[in-house]
């Protein structure tokens, strides 16, 4: 969810308790008590939502401004962390780059307020722990 609640960046995907088959982003917007899809909701993440590529797990900055993702390949690797980029709210997000400070098995992202803080978890054996990764 965006951080004034306007906007819910949704997964939307075959999720059946195992790794996805099917998974992309959508974004939906608030309407009185509820959430409608966004009509310019493709157009924005035509640069993340990549076909043959499942994309979820997304969480947004505060300023809306840089959308940090999961994307994996279903043929095999593991899933990495992206994050991509736009000058304003309301453009299509372009510049997409993965994460390079973060290896091995990753999902979930979740950005701090101020910006500065990336959580997320990361598969180390057989379990998964919460691990983060910061920029000044």
């Amino acid at each position: 969810m965006s951080p004034d609640g306007s906007k819910l960046y949704v997964s939307v995907g075959h999720f059946d308790g195992g790794p996805p088959t099917s998974a992309s982003i959508a974004i939906f917007n608030r309407v009185r008590d509820g959430f409608v899809p966004d009509p310019h909701s493709a157009a924005i993440l035509g640069a993340i939502d990549k076909t043959g590529l499942l994309t979820y797990a997304a969480s947004i900055s505060t300023n809306g401004l840089e959308l940090f993702f999961t994307q994996a390949n279903p043929g095999g690797g593991d899933p990495a962390i992206y994050r991509a980029m736009r000058l304003r709210v309301g453009q299509p997000f372009g510049d997409v780059q993965r994460v390079g400070a973060i290896t091995g098995f990753a999902e979930a992202p979740a950005i701090s307020a101020d910006g500065a803080t990336l959580y997320y978890h990361r598969l180390v054996g057989s379990a998964f722990q919460i691990w983060t990764v910061t920029r000044p």
